[in-house]
């Protein structure tokens, strides 16, 4: 059996190369690591081709890399260590810290967070926990001002977690720098620290910081919505604002210490339907069924509109007459009939 599997994979190959050569697939590996929209548009076609064959697209993919990382080219090694995880843990390493010395940062933020994971049947994605060279690597792409890293160590400090001592302060702090140069998937990372409930004994005062911190959690998640460069992100964001505004709604409680208001709850909830998130119809159907309030058809189609013109991009197909809606930041040149992007939403 092993055999006949030997030959099928020798002659799949034979047939990829006869169709796309060595050159090509190259090409293709330079544009895409260039971001050129071509290459990722005809790389893609090329994967859904029934004569592809990952396997030789990544020996070639490899040799590509090592000739280049030859040169001390800093991106091939990352790739190469990228590559080689699978198969070979500790070339992985290897390539990834050669390439994070010569002053990659992807390959510094790479190495940290899987220094910080574990190595075993439970997790294929870990170096195995080392928290010294995590925070090593993590540190040098600090000293580079990544964005990234300032959102990755935010977090590990307003937990208290591990080698970090609690600091809510500095934690916020991070989280506003890492927005300002441009990370911002931390806008939702801030909204889910405000969105935590803080007791306390005094149930006035219960009352009153809950309720501030739930405004700044819509703030927070508001902007992560509008600002997002992330389609699943800005989604839950979206999801979480309605909730906030619908808790005592959906769960048929009085009204608490949180902000209700029915009509708000329904606008972000119907929000995060079309962005896809299916858990928002579910919320909309208790909060209908618990106050009586309801969203018009019109309300409806005007939402969509607003949402439309505010966060998706329209792909018009001539052939099937049909116009698609996409994320914004979506690369999307052909129709989603043949292909519907992992980011894509239509109506």
């Amino acid at each position: 059996m092993t055999f006949l599997n030997n030959l099928k994979i020798q002659a799949k190959s034979k047939i990829f190369l006869a169709k796309y050569s060595k050159a090509y697939i190259e090409s293709l590996i330079l544009g895409c690591d260039n971001n050129e929209s071509w290459a990722n548009n005809k790389l893609l076609t090329m994967q859904r081709d029934t004569v592809y064959c990952h396997d030789e697209f990544i020996a070639i993919s490899t040799d590509f890399y090592k000739n280049r990382a030859k040169n001390d080219d800093s991106y091939a090694l990352y790739k190469l260590g990228a590559i080689y995880y699978k198969d070979d843990i500790n070339k992985a390493q290897l390539y990834l810290e050669g390439s994070a010395n010569l002053g990659n940062i992807s390959a510094m933020k790479e190495l940290a967070y899987r220094y910080d994971e574990p190595c075993n049947e439970y997790s294929t994605y870990g170096f195995g926990v080392d928290l010294n060279k995590r925070d090593y690597w993590l540190n040098k792409a600090l000293d580079l001002n990544d964005s990234e890293a300032m959102h990755y160590v935010a977090k590990l400090i307003m937990d208290g977690q591990d080698t970090f001592k609690r600091d809510i302060n500095l934690g916020l702090e991070l989280l506003d720098k890492s927005i300002a140069s441009g990370y911002l998937k931390a806008y939702f990372t801030k909204g889910e620290y405000y969105n935590q409930i803080v007791f306390s004994n005094d149930i006035e005062q219960f009352k009153k910081e809950n309720y501030e911190r739930r405004l700044k959690a819509i703030e927070a998640y508001e902007n992560a919505v509008n600002y997002g460069n992330d389609w699943e992100k800005q989604s839950n964001a979206a999801l979480e604002i309605g909730l906030i505004y619908g808790n005592d709604f959906i769960y048929g409680k009085e009204k608490n210490q949180y902000i209700s208001d029915a009509n708000k709850a329904l606008y972000w909830l119907l929000i995060a339907s079309y962005f896809g998130n299916d858990s928002a119809e579910e919320y909309i159907e208790k909060i209908t069924r618990n106050t009586s309030q309801y969203i018009s058809n019109d309300q409806k189609l005007a939402y969509l509109n607003q949402f439309r013109q505010k966060y998706a991009k329209p792909f018009y197909c001539n052939v099937c007459n049909k116009t698609y809606f996409f994320d914004k930041n979506a690369d999307i040149t052909e129709c989603p009939i043949c292909f519907l992007n992992s980011k894509g939403i239509y109506y």
